[in-house]
């Protein structure tokens, strides 16, 4: 059967037309556990319940950083003009420094001067609690304080951990000290100790010394003075610091210049 020519011849190729606008974007994936428990820090999520996973991941992240915890080597967050019980309610777990800090314990001149805080914090959940140890930089008094379901209750006064400071004891006239001494340790407990000796031979209630402002008892207090020979005797510390022995005559138990010796039982000092 014949070819049917009908003439028709095909051109080039036109050129391409533009591209169509892009597709919308698909949803973000999840992030990743510890990264949102270390975004959730520095936006201060950190005041919402972490789950156990986020927990995990967050003690893997801070171990990562220092063995103990985070901000180990690192200079204290400064807080001046702040308010160290706002940080503890944000249960903001770090340490802290800083001077004229709102709810500071008190110097002994009665102003706000410069303090660094241990904060520790645990929660939120059933209970809420955060400490404090707050230690005066110049004088070295520390502090502790806790928050707990929201309730400040308040500083107490740490004990210092240093040797007690000993003082000679002020001696009444006739007497001559060979060591009798008073000392006061960080409980405010008060003992005296030593060795003296009367000029003459002592009478009743003979004086001995008196105990300055600061170091003496609520209440009288008993003391033992014993000689080198046996003889001993009690004598009292009055709440006037006074020093003394019993209401005896004892010119016939100790004689002039004779060395005692001066045993207490630490006490309670009055402030």
């Amino acid at each position: 059967m014949p070819q049917l020519d009908l003439g028709l011849v095909i051109g080039p190729q036109g050129p391409q037309g533009p591209e169509g606008p892009a597709g919308p974007q698909g949803p973000q994936g999840p992030q990743g556990e510890q990264a949102k428990v270390v975004n959730d820090l520095t936006t201060g999520g950190v005041d919402a319940a972490l789950s156990a996973e986020q927990g995990k991941a967050l003690a893997a992240d801070l171990s990562a950083k220092a063995p103990a915890g985070y901000g180990l080597g690192t200079p204290a967050s400064p807080i001046s003009d702040g308010d160290i019980l706002e940080v503890m309610r944000r249960l903001k777990t770090g340490w802290y420094a800083g001077t004229n800090v709102a709810n500071a314990p008190t110097t002994v001149s009665g102003g706000v001067g410069w303090y660094t805080f241990d904060v520790v914090a645990m929660g939120p959940g059933p209970a809420i609690y955060s400490v404090c140890v707050a230690t005066r930089v110049y004088g070295g008094e520390r502090y502790i304080g806790y928050i707990y379901n929201d309730i400040w209750n308040g500083w107490t006064p740490l004990p210092a951990q240093i040797l007690p400071k000993v003082y000679a004891l002020p001696m009444a006239e006739g007497v001559t000290s060979t060591g009798l001494s008073y000392w006061k340790d960080g409980m405010n407990n008060v003992a005296l100790s030593g060795t003296f000796s009367f000029h003459s031979a002592p009478g009743p209630s003979q004086m001995i010394g008196t105990l300055p402002e600061g170091y003496r008892p609520t209440e009288a207090k008993n003391i033992c003075v014993q000689s080198a020979t046996g003889s001993a005797t009690y004598g009292w510390i009055g709440t006037d610091g006074s020093v003394y022995l019993s209401g005896s005559d004892h010119s016939s138990q100790f004689s002039a210049n004779e060395a005692l010796a001066v045993i207490s039982v630490p006490f309670y000092a009055a402030n």
